[in-house]
């Protein structure tokens, strides 16, 4: 079978008489039973064979770790957020290879696709297939694009790119908060409006993203509407984490319920309780009011007014004699000298 990046073949096929003289290319493994089978894949250095492995399950977690370029959240994972694949695994095992490649010290393999399986495979105790670059064989760039290309498991979250669209500007010597939304999609080959979405994401406070059940496979369409909260909180002077303190009092168990219908929940009340916080804060900033004395006559009146610090103090005068008003002005200028 031939895909966009590699095919499979048999050893005897790659390597045939020259298997000697293939021998040190292949030698990465760790000890580590390697497979029957070699996969090539072509990048820029030319065409690279990876080695299929079976990871026994007690050492996958020793022998594995996730790629510092793969963009899963791993902290997100667990049996709820990944309920189907998770429990397609724990019955029959993982069916279809990962891909990964050797650390420099030859001693770790760094998953770079495939950590959801990686995390079914340690929690149900199953053996780890994994196809394995060896190290050093591709670029960063050519790592990404191949992520990309075979990522279909769990699709990646708009937070997850703009993640590592950030860190791929960085390895090219950008400051992406110094850049536009075009200069980041030229840089990057992307087009922009995936941009704004994926750094809208990537931008908002992790606070109000991790309270959401499966946070990193919320639906898309959630992040304008959390970048909002986030913006409203900040310009009305909340607190982010006391926010969040408080919305994680409000929420009913959410156990029992599907991942989306808690998520939706999780969103509404967010929103409901903005509102009821700005409704607080606005309240709060507002002016209070006095009267200084009443009089009988209609519209005559004296009125102090403080603002919300009390840094701030203002008189209004109504139907009141000139007298009484070049009077107050005397005094505050006598008590200004």
């Amino acid at each position: 079978m031939t895909g966009k990046y590699g095919s499979t073949m048999s050893k005897d096929d790659i390597l045939g008489s020259n298997i000697k003289s293939q021998k040190s290319s292949l030698k990465q493994d760790n000890g580590l039973k390697r497979g029957r089978d070699v996969y090539e894949y072509q990048f820029d250095k030319g065409i690279v064979k990876a080695v299929r492995r079976v990871i026994s399950a007690n050492d996958v977690e020793v022998r594995t770790k996730p790629h510092p370029l793969n963009p899963r959240t791993q902290n997100a994972l667990n049996a709820r957020s990944i309920g189907n694949t998770f429990n397609s695994i724990n019955e029959k095992g993982i069916l279809e290879d990962c891909l990964g490649i050797w650390s420099e010290d030859q001693k770790t393999i760094l998953v770079l696709e495939g950590s959801v399986r990686r995390y079914c495979a340690i929690e149900c105790e199953k053996s780890y297939p994994i196809k394995v670059l060896p190290y050093d064989c591709a670029s960063n760039k050519e790592l990404r694009e191949l992520i990309e290309d075979i990522s279909n498991k769990k699709r990646h979250s708009l937070r997850e790119r703009g993640l590592a669209y950030k860190k791929a500007l960085i390895e090219q010597g950008f400051n992406p908060d110094e850049m536009k939304i075009n200069e980041v999609a030229d840089a990057l080959y992307v087009g922009r409006e995936t941009i704004r979405k994926c750094l809208q994401a990537s931008d908002i406070n992790a606070e109000l993203i991790e309270i959401f059940p499966d946070y990193e496979g919320i639906p898309s369409s959630f992040y304008a509407r959390i970048a909002k909260v986030e913006k409203e909180l900040i310009k009305y002077s909340g607190d982010v984490s006391e926010f969040c303190n408080e919305l994680t009092t409000k929420l009913p168990c959410l156990e029992s319920l599907e991942i989306k219908e808690s998520q939706m929940k999780v969103l509404n009340q967010m929103e409901m309780m903005l509102n009821d916080v700005l409704g607080r804060n606005k309240q709060s900033k507002q002016w209070q009011t006095t009267q200084i004395i009443s009089f009988d006559a209609k519209d005559k009146h004296a009125r102090m007014s403080i603002s919300s610090n009390g840094r701030n103090v203002k008189f209004e005068l109504g139907r009141q004699s000139q007298e009484l008003i070049d009077k107050i002005e005397r005094l505050i200028k006598e008590e200004a000298k």
